[in-house]
C-alpha cells in the first residue's frame, strides 16, 4: 500500500509522502523475521506517525512484506484539480484488517481524502465537494493500481 505514494503520473496528486502507517505482525506466518518475533502475541497493532515512513525497514524490506498485515496508510499529497491547488492527506485502508484475530480477506479497500488548510493553497470549490471529487479520483487510481498488483502476484 505504500506504493500508492507514487501517483505523480495521475496528473492530480504529486509529491506523495507516507505520514502514517498502521500494521501488526501476521500471527499466521511461521517464520517471522527476528525483529518481529518479540511482537508476536503482544502487539495488536502499531500506529506510526512521521515523515517518509515508507523507508522504515518494517515496510521497505521484502523480508517483512509477507510478515505484516497493513491496515492503513496515510499519504500527504500536493494536489491540483479543476483550478484548485493545495495539500491533502489521502487515507487508504482495510478497516477490518486488525479488528480481530483472523484476517478478513473480504474487507473492501476504503479511500478518503482530507484537504489540509495552510499556505500555498488555492481552493475555489466547496471543501467537502472538492474532498469528495479528490476521493473519487484517488479511488479510481488506487483500485486500478491495487488490482494490477494483486493480479501480478497470482
Amino acid at each position: 500500500m505504500t506504493g500508492f505514494k507514487d501517483l505523480d503520473h495521475s496528473d492530480k496528486f504529486f509529491q506523495g509522502e507516507v505520514v502514517n502507517i498502521k500494521f501488526k505482525p501476521d500471527e499466521n506466518v511461521k517464520d517471522l523475521p527476528v525483529e518481529l518475533k518479540s511482537y508476536k502475541g503482544k502487539v495488536k497493532n502499531l500506529d506510526i506517525n512521521g515523515n517518509l515512513l515508507e523507508e522504515l525497514p518494517h515496510i521497505e524490506s521484502p523480508d517483512y512484506q509477507n510478515a505484516i498485515l497493513l491496515s492503513r496508510v496515510k499519504i500527504k499529497f500536493y494536489f491540483e484539480m479543476d483550478g484548485n491547488k493545495g495539500w491533502c492527506i489521502a487515507e487508504i485502508s482495510f478497516p477490518s484488517t486488525l479488528n480481530g484475530k483472523h484476517v478478513d480477506t473480504d474487507t473492501d479497500l476504503v479511500v478518503s481524502v482530507e484537504i489540509l488548510r495552510g499556505k500555498g493553497e488555492n481552493i475555489k470549490d466547496n471543501i467537502p465537494r472538492l474532498q469528495n471529487k479528490l476521493s473519487r479520483a484517488l479511488d479510481q487510481i488506487v483500485l486500478s493500481k491495487y488490482h494490477a498488483t494483486v493480479y501480478e502476484t497470482r
